[in-house]
């Protein structure tokens, strides 16, 4: 067939119907045209040759799916089976960048309702002026309510200090009203509703393992029984996640005993980095769900562990409890939550520089907290080369974030370079949204 290219599989679909033939590979458009006798209803199928001429196929054939000409299925459900074969044999990224399933594979049940961004507008907290703490990067976003006074909220970053790609990373706590944050939601018109308060984590002394030049990039805060727990990790080199704490969110201490965690120790190796904790407590049981680099593979992953008192940690399970579709794609920033019984994970997932796939930001979900959990859809992605913002190549570190029966999400986005991502200035996003979970 012609009009495609590379070698390896494709996944090519056809149909007949009052005439009409449809042919097309990889879920792009459809070549369209007239059917001959052979073609008809009812006339024979060959498969990998031609009943007109000795025309074999110069191929391999990997999995062939026959319907019914009265059992014909509708878009959705073509679309699906699309997405199924090239999850199978590995071929999603050859599928077109619409297609509802190039990044996930189709699942049973009910096909997700796409999440819906109202307003989604501009940055809304753009990087930081020259000299600053979160000049190149600010990302992670961990937005609460203020335990001290409901009107008001709370949200901690990471922020990166310029060079681009290697500047210092140091963790600061931003404060807002409720009502300016929700008001900017509805109106991004308005000034920013946050003001930076202080940094609240930064690098340790030197010699220290959580004092590199990378500094230290944040994970999750906990508020539970009158302490605020702020789990991080050390940035850029054999990465490892520690704990702080603090009676008003504003002083955090070093745990004495850190690194929590480490790749080498709490009853498993996993490789030589473990970073990005997010940390839940969740039926009187602390899990922390964290991502791992090995010597021969980047981000591949999440993993968990459990603690009775979010301080002393055991790794658990047999090993992943999400993995990647395929190899060339790195999960990394995270969250997870529980809604009516079901946990769901919220992460972002990209190529590597040399894979190239923009980074995007997908939901999964799972039954029980420790998972395996299946990805479920797209939650938000890059808008484009022509928009007027800078999340247009790359969008990473997603958070949800329920306030007052209203979902708002919150990411980071950067448009400078499509490869290496980790070149580009990122700015942070936020707004409602609507069907995040559906």
């Amino acid at each position: 067939m012609t009009g495609v290219s590379g070698g390896g599989f494709h996944v090519y679909s056809g149909s007949a119907a009052a005439g009409i033939g449809k042919i097309s590979a990889d879920g792009n458009a459809a070549s369209i045209g007239p059917v001959g006798a052979n073609d008809a209803v009812g006339a024979p199928i060959y498969i990998g040759d031609s009943p007109i001429a000795d025309a074999p196929l110069a191929g391999l054939l990997g999995e062939v799916i026959v319907v019914p000409y009265d059992l014909a299925p509708a878009d959705d459900m073509h679309k699906r089976i699309i997405g199924y074969l090239a999850a199978k044999w590995g071929v999603q990224q050859r599928l077109a960048a619409a297609h509802p399933y190039r990044y996930t594979a189709p699942v049973t049940g009910r096909t997700p309702v796409p999440a819906q961004l109202v307003n989604r507008g501009p940055a809304m907290i753009p990087r930081g002026p020259s000299g600053s703490w979160y000049e190149a990067n600010i990302f992670d976003p961990r937005p609460m309510v203020d335990p001290f006074d409901a009107t008001k909220l709370m949200m901690y970053t990471t922020g990166q200090m310029a060079p681009v790609g290697s500047g210092t990373a140091s963790i600061g706590l931003w404060r807002a009203s409720k009502a300016d944050f929700v008001a900017w939601t509805i109106n991004k018109s308005l000034p920013n509703p946050w003001t930076f308060d202080r940094i609240a984590l930064q690098k340790a002394a030197a010699g220290q393992w959580d004092g590199k030049p990378g500094g230290v990039r944040l994970g999750s805060v906990v508020y539970r029984a009158g302490v605020f727990y702020l789990y991080y990790a050390s940035q850029l080199d054999l990465t490892k996640i520690g704990l702080a704490t603090s009676p008003d969110g504003v002083i955090f201490t070093r745990l004495a005993s850190n690194p929590i965690l480490s790749p080498a120790a709490q009853d498993r190796i996993d490789g030589t980095d473990v970073g990005d904790p997010f940390v839940i407590y969740d039926d009187g049981r602390w899990t922390m769900v964290y991502s791992y680099r090995t010597a021969s593979d980047v981000l591949p992953g999440y993993r968990y562990a459990i603690s009775t008192d979010g301080k002393a940690w055991v790794k658990s399970g047999d090993g992943d409890i999400l993995s990647r579709p395929r190899r060339g794609l790195q999960t990394e920033s995270h969250q997870v939550l529980r809604r009516g019984g079901r946990y769901y994970m919220v992460f972002e997932m990209g190529g590597s520089p040399a894979d190239k796939t923009p980074y995007r930001n997908f939901l999964a979900a799972a039954e029980q907290l420790k998972g395996p959990y299946t990805i479920k859809k797209l939650l938000v992605a890059e808008r484009g080369a022509g928009a007027a913002t800078t999340d247009t190549l790359h969008v990473a570190t997603p958070f949800l974030f329920a306030l007052d029966g209203q979902g708002y999400l919150f990411w980071q986005g950067a448009g400078d370079l499509a490869q290496p991502y980790y070149n580009n200035r990122w700015d942070l996003f936020a707004t409602q949204v609507a069907n995040a979970l559906s």
